[in-house]
């Protein structure tokens, strides 16, 4: 359970102590491409510092929403988590490693299975080598849904939910008030920039001429994100 310091109890300001903490953080990167069944791919991005050292404990690290291996918090838990002994990665989500996925369908907070078929396959790799996660906001509650759909017969570990939105529909209402709305502006932003690159040169399923006229996550997910990824709409994609 979070308790925050006496000396740092507004949110805003551990948001951005925070990000500050970790900025110059550097670590060098081995890339590792994924190819998945579907014929799309995930990146990982290990810490190259420890990479051949394969008797380490395996750290998977899950990013928040826009994040990746750049984000300060990232890049700093793998450094954390190298310095104590273990071989850490970050986990990118299908888009979020700074090229576009092959498929139409992006990432979003109940994906799952593409976290469960790079465990596996790490697992066939390594068999003999635990496996533990952290998962951070969106990141936090794909890592939680994979862990209550499967149970006790989750391979890791250990695993840790760092600031998981449980609530969908209470984190897009939360987000859409006062300082808060310049996260919101600030995600919504880096998705749309993501869709239009992706969508540049080839045909997108959905109509586009809605983008500009999104101003929150409601209205995001309800036209975006819930028809790319196979939702009837915006409550269905939060019921998950």
């Amino acid at each position: 359970m979070f308790h925050a310091p006496f000396w740092l109890k507004n949110p805003h300001l551990q948001t951005l102590w925070a990000a500050g903490l970790h900025q110059g953080v550097f670590v060098r990167k081995h890339w590792e491409r994924v190819e998945l069944p579907d014929g799309d791919f995930v990146d990982l991005c290990w810490d190259a510092s420890v990479f051949e050292e394969t008797e380490r404990p395996l750290a998977m690290i899950l990013h928040g929403l826009e994040g990746s291996v750049y984000s300060p918090y990232a890049a700093g838990q793998m450094k954390s988590l190298a310095r104590i002994g273990f071989r850490p990665f970050t986990f990118h989500f299908r888009g979020c490693s700074g090229e576009p996925n092959r498929h139409d369908r992006n990432y979003h907070s109940g994906d799952t299975g593409d976290i469960a078929y790079v465990v596996q396959m790490l697992k066939e790799r390594h068999p003999s080598v635990p496996i533990v996660a952290v998962g951070y906001s969106m990141g936090a509650n794909a890592l939680i849904k994979w862990l209550g759909d499967t149970g006790n017969e989750n391979p890791l570990a250990a695993a840790c939910a760092v600031s998981p939105p449980f609530v969908l529909s209470a984190a897009a209402d939360r987000i859409d008030e006062g300082f808060s709305k310049f996260y919101q502006w600030i995600l919504i932003d880096s998705l749309k920039a993501k869709l239009r690159e992706k969508f540049e040169n080839r045909p997108c399923p959905i109509d586009l001429s809605c983008v500009p006229k999104i101003r929150n996550f409601w209205e995001f997910d309800d036209w975006i994100t819930a028809p790319l990824n196979g939702f009837k709409d915006v409550h269905e994609y939060y019921s998950i």
